[in-house]
């Protein structure tokens, strides 16, 4: 299993990916700084949820744990691009369409 997985990362590595930037240079003559951009990006959530679990007291004692009321959470995509350039959003609620592009258009 890890040999066709090696390979097709070496396949992507070494075909695909050298053709999705030769695409993208054709398309706008891009340079580091210009043009097209090739982004890796990832987002995720944070949340401030209290982790309810076990405790301890002293024996014959039921252990008891304060929890605040209020919870909040909060999203971050961010990206990198090949020639190392680096930004990230923080945002609330579902990433749309709107916020992905405000995301790419910021500097």
């Amino acid at each position: 299993m890890a040999s066709s997985v090696l390979k097709k990362v070496t396949h992507w590595l070494n075909v695909e990916f050298p053709r999705i930037k030769l695409r993208t240079a054709e398309a706008l003559n891009a340079e580091c700084g210009k043009g097209a951009e090739i982004q890796w990006c990832d987002e995720t959530g944070f949340r401030s949820d209290d982790i309810a679990g076990r405790s301890y007291s002293h024996r014959g004692v039921k252990p008891v744990r304060e929890v605040s009321g209020s919870r909040y959470g909060t999203n971050v995509i961010s990206g990198i691009t090949s020639c190392g350039k680096f930004r990230y959003m923080m945002y609330r609620g579902s990433m749309t369409s709107a916020g992905f592009t405000i995301f790419f258009c910021s500097a």
